[in-house]
């Protein structure tokens, strides 16, 4: 072979060469350079969603709250008086009545001094309470997320059935809307909700345990921007409360222990009206408050009627969710998870009431709560009436 063809072979070899790692190259770019995967969504994209959770599980320990205040008060005629240590302990039966109870101790020249008496207590009398309420409450910046805005009104009716002089058992129902703001990035979103539940307390000499379960509906309207979406949701939940009255001088005493568990679900939805659309997977949360406190009264007549201010101090402890994470997906991309604002997990209740029965058939009542840890301060303003 002469030089000028040796010359060549050379030249078709690398040639060949070049081409084959030419198309080793091009077939690498093929499969890891193409189109690069959608990237994931911004997890602050559903802070909201998850922060909203957190905002209707507030509102359902605050309409607890009034639900046990009103339960309370229904039986305070009676245990009132038997909470006062007298001796001897008449009980008084005229014929045709029920439920009548004489408290009572001797004189000095042996006759009976009568100190007080429960007749309005008839087992079978029904009584009738509705309330209005307005709640606003802030929860600063936190976890890098911005701040946010959680106001809500509403209104309760219930109805219950004095057992005995020691025991109601009643129905109560309730609507409240929920206005949630995050003041990044314009995320506003609005829940309404109807609440359906029973209540049963019974009573001692010196002491009561309260019991209540409520299921509600939560209907959720919630956008960022031009994105908007609306989803449905439910809760199912659990009170209870053991307490007692002590006297003291003129007033008395109550310290008491409650509990409640709250479980809250939020359906899978699609976001319209924007890009990129993204899905939102279902997400339950679950909440375990602890409240433990007491309250002081002092019961004096007026020329309006039997007036009785109350003053309360709680401490709130949360053992399991105070904020919710929901799963997000656009379209061919890897989901992401989106954390909503922490609530914190102890909280101070401080609180006062003010009861004005007119007569034996009407009371009106009203009262102020401050609900506050380091992260949320909320207000809550209840006034009712009892028939």
């Amino acid at each position: 072979m002469d030089r000028h063809a040796s010359t060549r072979a050379v030249f078709t070899l690398a040639i060949v060469l070049c081409a084959s790692v030419a198309a080793r190259g091009q077939g690498v770019r093929s499969d890891q350079g193409g189109p690069a995967p959608p990237t994931p969504p911004n997890p602050s994209l559903g802070e909201l969603q998850g922060s909203a959770a957190q905002c209707a599980i507030q509102c359902t320990v605050f309409q607890y709250e009034m639900v046990a205040r009103q339960a309370r008060g229904l039986l305070a005629t009676d245990t009132g008086f038997s909470q006062n240590v007298l001796s001897p302990v008449l009980d008084a039966q005229p014929p045709g009545t029920s439920g009548i109870t004489q408290m009572a101790n001797w004189n000095d020249d042996g006759g009976v001094v009568v100190r007080g008496q429960n007749a309005p207590m008839i087992p079978s009398r029904w009584q009738v309470w509705a309330n209005a309420y307005d709640v606003g409450g802030s929860v600063a910046e936190t976890d890098m997320l911005g701040s946010l805005d959680h106001t809500a009104a509403g209104a309760q009716l219930g109805v219950f059935r004095l057992l005995d002089s020691g025991s109601v058992l009643g129905v109560f129902s309730g609507f409240a809307h929920q206005d949630v703001d995050m003041l990044l990035d314009q995320k506003t979103g609005d829940i309404d909700s109807g609440q359906l539940g029973v209540v049963l307390r019974t009573a001692d000499v010196s002491d009561y345990s309260l019991f209540a379960s409520a299921v509600a509906y939560d209907a959720y309207q919630v956008g960022r921007q031009a994105a908007r979406s609306e989803f449905d949701g439910s809760q199912a939940s659990a009170y209870f409360e053991r307490g007692c009255c002590i006297p003291v001088g003129a007033m008395s005493l109550g310290p008491s222990l409650a509990i409640q568990y709250t479980w809250l679900h939020q359906e899978d939805f699609v976001e319209t009206l924007g890009a990129p659309n993204l899905t939102f997977a279902a997400k339950n949360t679950n909440s375990l408050r602890s409240t433990i406190g007491s309250r002081l009264t002092c019961g004096r007549h007026t020329t309006w009627g039997h007036v009785t201010p109350e003053l309360r101090a709680h401490w709130m402890h949360e053992y399991l969710d105070c904020k919710t994470s929901v799963a997000m997906t656009a379209v061919a991309a890897a989901p992401s998870i989106s954390t909503g604002v922490n609530m914190g997990r102890d909280w101070a209740v401080l609180g006062a009431g003010l009861n004005l029965e007119l007569g034996c058939d009407v009371c009106l009542f009203a009262a102020y709560d401050l609900q506050l840890n380091e992260r949320a301060t909320y207000h809550v303003a209840c006034c009712g009436m009892q028939w």
